[in-house]
Parts: C-alpha cells; sequence; structure tokens
C-alpha cells in the first residue's frame, strides 16, 4: 500500500449474494514502513575527496522528506541531504572530515522514521596520525 498511512486498519468483504448481503469475517491489517540504508555498508572504506555512493530504501507510504546524514560516535551529525524520496540513491563527496569510523542516518521527518547503515570507515590522506578519532 504505496499511499496508505501508517496505522491498523480493520477490513470486511461485503458480498450481494441475490438480494441478501453476506460480510467476510472482520480482519485487522497494520501498514508500517520500513526504512533501510542500502550502502554503505558494515566495513567499507572511504577517501576525503572521493565519490561515495548512499542509497537507501522505503517500503510502505511515499516520502519527499528524506534526510540523510553523516554521524559518528560524538557528534551531532553533518547533513548531506534533505527532502528526498522514500527510496533512491545519490553520489555524495566525502567531505573532510578527522579519520575515524562513521555511520549514515536515514530519517523521515513528517513520521520520525529512520535506520542507520553499518559502521565504515573514513580516511584522509593528509590527516596527522594523531588526528584519528579513537
Amino acid at each position: 500500500p504505496e499511499k496508505t498511512a501508517q496505522g491498523t486498519y480493520c477490513v470486511r468483504a461485503k458480498v450481494r449474494n441475490g438480494g441478501e448481503d453476506i460480510f467476510s469475517p472482520t480482519v485487522h491489517i497494520t501498514v508500517k514502513d520500513v526504512m533501510r540504508v542500502l550502502f554503505p555498508c558494515e566495513g567499507d572504506r572511504m577517501c576525503v575527496g572521493e565519490s561515495a555512493h548512499i542509497q537507501w530504501e522505503c517500503q510502505g507510504a511515499n516520502r519527499d522528506d528524506v534526510r540523510l546524514t553523516l554521524a559518528c560516535r560524538y557528534s551531532v551529525g553533518l547533513a548531506i541531504a534533505e527532502g528526498l524520496q522514500g527510496s533512491g540513491s545519490i553520489n555524495w563527496e566525502v567531505p573532510k572530515v578527522r579519520p575515524g569510523w562513521y555511520y549514515i542516518s536515514v530519517g523521515a521527518q513528517k513520521s520520525r522514521l529512520s535506520a542507520c547503515s553499518g559502521w565504515f570507515h573514513i580516511e584522509n590522506p593528509e590527516a596527522h596520525p594523531d588526528d584519528a578519532e579513537r
């Protein structure tokens, strides 16, 4: 149900049999959006300044409020893009950040739906070894 809002619905069929209505048993159906990050994958390596592929998927309602964020353990997060469709992909230039382990957070603002990628490593060949995030 692509355009159906999340929630629980009761469904019952009514069939006309001659002049008599016959009702099916009531069935309860729950519609729930599911969001996930397909790329990058756990353990991937990226390098500052290079192009990286990010891909996400949302099953359920159509979305136009998806936001991508780069995050690590001790930071608030760096916005990558927002106002994106429910499923899609972008090529993104890895920003100049400290070397370390990061993840991509993908979220839908209107429904508080979110997901995270696995941890991947960003390398910066110009960084001093003491700059590495621990």
